[in-house]
């Protein structure tokens, strides 16, 4: 399983809202493939993050860096070639990343 379908895979198993993938290599070099997501509470945002980065298969070439503790709305977690946002509901409508990352535009 490649890291990308393996952190899709773990939010999933751990019950992430709205799971949503978008491919950025069109659009950036910082990164191949964003991931976006929603937790119910700020205890299970800060869940999946760690989630993430405790999973020894995804530390094969890089080891997952969690975003500075600060903003209890949006974690970032840099997989490296993946960038996974974890978000609440209403920074997720705030700042729609999708529609910002879309290659639609």
């Amino acid at each position: 399983m490649n890291k990308l379908s393996k952190i899709l895979q773990l939010l999933d198993d751990n019950q992430a809202i709205d799971i949503i993938h978008i491919s950025v290599k069109q659009l950036t070099t910082m990164t191949d493939d964003m991931v976006i997501c929603e937790g119910r509470s700020q205890k299970h945002m800060q869940s999946l993050a760690e989630k993430i980065e405790e999973d020894k298969s995804l530390r094969e070439h890089y080891k997952p860096n969690l975003s500075p503790k600060g903003d209890p709305d949006w974690i970032i977690v840099d997989c490296g070639d993946v960038i996974i946002h974890i978000l609440s509901n209403c920074a997720r409508k705030l700042y729609e990343l999708e529609k910002l990352w879309s290659n639609d535009h």
